[in-house]
C-alpha cells in the first residue's frame, strides 16, 4: 500500500483482501462479524454499523485476554516461587563484580 490508509483505502482493502480471504477459506460472509477498533479510517460512517459500547460480552478477545492473563500470572508466581536464598545471594555476590564492569566499560553496556 503506498500513501496512508483512510476509510475509502479501509474499504476497498477490506472489499478485496477480506473477502478473498473469506471466500479461501470457504467461509460465508452473511454470517461472520468483523470487530474493528477505533483507528480513524475505521470509524467513518461507511465502515461501520452501529454497536452497543462497552459490551465487553460481544466482544470476544477481551475473553481470550482475560484467560491469558490469568495464565501468565500463574505461571509468573509459580516461577517466583522457585527462586531460591541462594539464587538470590548469587545475585547479591555479583554486584562487587558488576560495579566494575561498569566503570571499566565507561558506564555503557556490560555482559551481566
Amino acid at each position: 500500500m503506498d500513501g496512508s490508509l483512510d476509510s475509502i483505502v479501509y474499504v476497498d482493502t477490506l472489499q478485496t483482501s477480506l473477502l478473498d480471504t473469506l471466500e479461501y477459506y470457504d467461509m460465508n460472509r452473511n454470517v461472520i462479524r468483523f470487530q474493528q477498533d477505533n483507528a480513524t479510517p475505521h470509524t467513518s460512517g461507511i465502515t461501520k454499523e452501529d454497536w452497543p459500547a462497552k459490551s465487553p460480552d460481544l466482544n470476544p478477545i477481551k475473553h481470550i485476554w482475560v484467560t491469558t492473563k490469568e495464565e501468565l500470572e500463574a505461571c509468573i508466581t509459580s516461577e517466583w516461587y522457585k527462586f531460591t536464598n541462594n539464587g538470590c545471594l548469587k545475585y547479591i555476590h555479583s554486584i562487587p563484580a558488576r560495579i566494575k564492569m561498569v566503570i571499566r566499560s565507561g558506564e555503557g553496556p556490560t555482559r551481566f
